[in-house]
């Protein structure tokens, strides 16, 4: 029987787990999303999601690594592709002006999930290090978490969504349709593209930062301290949320983003082996700090692009599996040394960040784009008046 003692292990099956965004980003994900719906992407997420857990019950019996490994594919592909119907499906369906709001709200509840998981599903795999009676719990959870998706799938497949194709997003006025705004003077591009494309690298800096944490929480942290940062990283996302009923979402960003950079340069300084309070407190105030870029960038990206909102979501989420690239040089850096060095990596992450805001905030043009809603009167719900029949029945 194979044992999860080794970081080593656990460094490989959560690299599995974002290999699994880029799979189904790069492969079918795309073509659901484009050629179907809203509906059916997250159907197949779902679906694919719940052969994950259910693939984690023979691993368990067999003690097999690389089984669990492909149970982490699985799961992490189907996640995937539940974000890539669901971000655009939340960023669309409510007021234009507030997509930002919608995103972190759902990324929010979506942590709580999280935060209970920490206590149900892994602590009994990563906590107790593979031992046989705590396995066989875990085998369980993981069967009752693909019975509720499979319920939960035919629930969606039976509930009314509403959906819009390319041509609507392209003509639709309310905040979502493509926007009339003057290409940049000096670099020719549209200044949608020049925003999506800084939202794109930001990802590719989020998810390593993110991840990274999660190696220094198994490596320093207690079950409750993990669990509570895991607290943190949801309560981030509803605080940003509502902060984002008062201020513009760029200056939300900007808040959290620079506050980020700041705390994390302050732990790397600070940090300590032996002083693994000192360890929780911060990643705990990182992980609050990080939790709203992922999903307040994606929905500044996806404003006034138009037909091109389905592979622009694709393309974000896609970053997500740089993940995976990171996870080895972090691991060994707490492998041959202190927390500090694994500190210093992710500063380097974290400050190529800050671009994105500051080119949001300083640039004129960006502004007017980013703003562009919410500096107009109210507008009608986004999906509103556009949405095509997807009711139940025929997917």
């Amino acid at each position: 029987m194979y044992s999860f003692t080794s970081l080593d292990q656990i460094r490989v099956t959560f690299a599995m787990y974002y290999c699994g965004y880029f799979v189904a980003s790069a492969t079918f994900g795309w073509i659901v999303l484009q050629k179907y719906s809203f509906k059916i992407t997250i159907i197949t997420g779902l679906c694919i999601y719940s052969c994950g857990m259910l693939i984690f019950w023979p691993s368990a019996v067999l003690g097999s690594l690389p089984a669990f490994m492909a149970s982490n594919l699985i799961i992490g592909t189907g996640i995937a592709t539940l974000e890539l119907g669901i971000n655009p499906f939340v960023a669309l369906c409510g007021r234009p002006d507030y997509p930002e709001v919608r995103l972190n709200f759902s990324y929010f509840v979506r942590g709580l999930g999280g935060t209970v998981s920490q206590l149900v599903v892994r602590e009994p795999i990563f906590g107790s290090f593979g031992n046989p009676r705590t396995l066989v719990i875990a085998q369980w959870e993981y069967l009752g978490l693909a019975v509720l998706c499979l319920i939960s799938m035919l629930a969606i497949y039976y509930l009314h969504l509403p959906d819009t194709d390319d041509e609507d997003l392209a003509n639709h006025s309310s905040g979502w349709g493509a926007i009339d705004i003057p290409r940049t003077t000096r670099f020719k591009f549209n200044v949608t593209y020049i925003i999506l494309a800084l939202g794109i690298a930001t990802q590719l800096f989020y998810k390593p930062v993110e991840t990274s944490i999660g190696l220094i929480q198994i490596s320093y942290l207690s079950p409750l301290a993990r669990v509570g940062a895991q607290a943190c990283l949801t309560a981030g996302r509803l605080v940003a949320a509502i902060i984002m009923l008062f201020l513009k979402p760029r200056h939300v960003l900007a808040l959290f983003q620079f506050a980020a950079v700041a705390v994390t340069v302050a732990a790397a300084v600070a940090a300590s082996q032996k002083d693994r309070k000192g360890v929780a407190v911060d990643t705990m105030l990182v992980l609050f700090l990080i939790s709203p870029i992922y999903p307040t960038t994606m929905g500044i990206c996806l404003r006034g692009l138009g037909a091109r909102i389905k592979p622009a979501s694709v393309a974000i989420v896609a970053a997500s599996s740089a993940a995976a690239t990171v996870l080895s040089v972090v691991g060994k850096l707490l492998d041959r040394s202190t927390c500090r060095r694994a500190w210093l990596l992710m500063v380097g992450l974290v400050i190529p960040m800050i671009v994105f805001p500051l080119y949001l905030n300083i640039t004129r043009i960006a502004r007017k784009q980013a703003d562009n809603v919410r500096d107009k009167e109210a507008q009608p719900a986004s999906m509103d008046g556009i949405s095509r029949d997807d009711s139940g029945g025929g997917g």
